[in-house]
């Protein structure tokens, strides 16, 4: 995984960095700066305040952040997983 500082998707925003995952150059999601200098996490189209003071702490809580997501979507599918089970 790598952070790349890319061109903000939004005119509210003053910088914009993703997080890609190099196996099919996936995009994970974005740690933005909005103009009022507060930071932002944006993960599958939704936007999360990041309380932080700087990137560097802002990309910390950004990966507990994808972290509690990943673990939601992997929670969902499994779940689906047994009610498809249970249909067969």
């Amino acid at each position: 995984m790598k952070w790349k500082e890319v061109n903000p998707c939004q005119a509210d925003w003053l910088k914009q960095w993703n997080l890609t995952v190099y196996y099919k150059t996936q995009e994970v999601g974005s740690v933005v700066l909005d103009k009022n200098e507060k930071y932002y996490a944006v993960i599958d189209g939704f936007t999360e305040f990041i309380d932080a003071s700087n990137l560097d702490e802002a990309k910390e809580k950004f990966y507990e952040m994808l972290d509690n997501y990943f673990e939601s979507e992997i929670n969902y599918y499994t779940e689906l997983q047994k009610m498809l089970e249970e249909l067969s």
